[in-house]
């Protein structure tokens, strides 16, 4: 990702849209439980995921921001006054580099393949 956060995204992930599993992640500055992350994207939170339609919602301190291309969900948790803009602008961004590096190999990829922690 370019540019710098300073703070403002604590996580970002890539889920596949049909069974919510969650295939790439990395959490900044803050723990994650994927677990939650998993719930909160779980078809029984989330009922319907329309490619090419932003969502945002809050949960606790912190902004969560959706969105779905290609079968793909690309989520990041932000502080509440992170702009949606940026965020979603750090979602097209995370999804044309995933996109290329990854392509196809996501709907086989397994549970948390591609995950880390700073």
């Amino acid at each position: 990702m370019s540019g710098g956060t300073n703070g403002n995204v604590m996580f970002l992930g890539v889920a596949r849209v049909d069974d919510r599993v969650i295939i790439a992640s990395m959490s900044y500055g803050a723990t994650v439980e994927l677990n939650g992350v998993m719930k909160m994207i779980s078809p029984s939170s989330i009922t319907s995921i329309n490619a090419g339609q932003h969502y945002t919602f809050t949960s606790g301190q912190n902004k969560w921001h959706l969105t779905a291309v290609d079968e793909l969900l690309f989520m990041t948790m932000t502080n509440q006054t992170y702009p949606s803009r940026h965020a979603f602008a750090l979602l097209d961004e995370l999804q044309r580099n995933f996109v290329a590096e990854v392509g196809t190999q996501a709907e086989t990829a397994r549970d948390g393949g591609r995950g880390g922690e700073t």
